[in-house]
């Protein structure tokens, strides 16, 4: 397998046509490998087991680093060519080549109906390839057709969950979950949906709180106005009983002061007897002391 491609090693761009045999096994060069890599003039491969045949345009820049950090970069640049003529490999955290193992479905597919079936929106949106693994324990016969449903349900899932409005019920979000922890196992990427619902139903739960708070004010506030009307009530009465014990007391004012009229006339009137008895008396005795008698 031949790859004709540019590339750089610290900063130096280098182009060449590297021959890579369908393997992964990775050997480091030898004297002979590095001495052909550099001076590609006819030098055979060597028994490293990976033919590299290359043309560059080594500059003397490149070569002065010396053949223990040439031999670094040549590794550096396999492994890059690697990835470019292998798509079935990628590079783990170490920096090393890793093959990918293409995951197969165990039965055969019909590509007329896989093609529409992987052509659902939620597989436009999601690119991902379930393995549908699981399904390996059903009759051989029924195992498509389950994965195409499958499929289905993902994809109507899928829809459900970009087509939620904020009166979706609470019952309705959880057995869209319940459906997508169903699917996982099959080897479907369930966790954008999971994370929108599950983000959904968290402020559809805070939403719902808040409703209740706001209806239980509006009860209290009902209530208060409820107690209100009748404190109103009350105060009116008793202001109208306050109105008739105020008229009440003015009378009783009026009649005091009368009563204490009638008392000071009837004194007066006492005093006047008395003064009237007093000059009778006196006037009788001078009657009977006359010379008359």
């Amino acid at each position: 397998m031949a790859s004709n491609t540019k590339f750089s090693v610290h900063g130096t761009e280098m182009a060449g046509i590297i021959n890579l045999p369908n393997t992964h096994q990775m050997e480091e060069p030898t004297e002979d490998t590095l001495n052909g890599f550099i001076n590609p003039s006819g030098s055979n491969s060597s028994n490293t087991g990976r033919d590299v045949v290359m043309a560059l345009p080594c500059n003397q820049s490149f070569l002065s680093r010396g053949k223990k950090a040439v031999k670094a970069d040549i590794l550096s640049i396999v492994c890059l060519l690697q990835m470019i003529v292998d798509e079935n490999a990628i590079v783990d955290s170490t920096g090393a080549i890793v093959p990918v193992r293409q995951e197969s479905v165990p039965f055969e597919k019909n590509e007329l109906l896989w093609k529409e079936a992987e052509a659902l929106e939620a597989f436009t949106l999601t690119p991902h390839k379930p393995h549908f693994r699981p399904l390996e324990s059903c009759r051989e016969v029924e195992r498509e057709g389950k994965a195409v449903g499958l499929m289905v349900i993902y994809d109507n899932i899928t829809k459900k969950t970009l087509n939620l409005r904020c009166e979706t019920a609470r019952e309705d979000i959880e057995d869209y979950l319940s459906h997508l922890k169903e699917l996982e196992p099959y080897g479907f990427d369930v966790s954008k949906q999971r994370n929108a619902l599950n983000r959904f139903l968290f402020l559809k739960e805070q939403l719902e709180d808040i409703d209740n708070l706001s209806k239980e004010n509006k009860r209290q506030i009902t209530e208060f106005d409820r107690e209100l009307c009748i404190l109103k009530e009350k105060r009116i009465q008793m202001q109208d009983e306050i109105q008739k014990l105020m008229e009440e007391a003015r009378l009783a004012d009026l009649g005091v002061k009368k009563s204490e009229h009638d008392i000071a006339s009837d004194q007066l009137a006492i005093r006047n007897h008395n003064e009237e008895l007093t000059r009778i008396r006196m006037e009788l005795r001078e009657l009977l002391a006359s010379p008359l008698f």
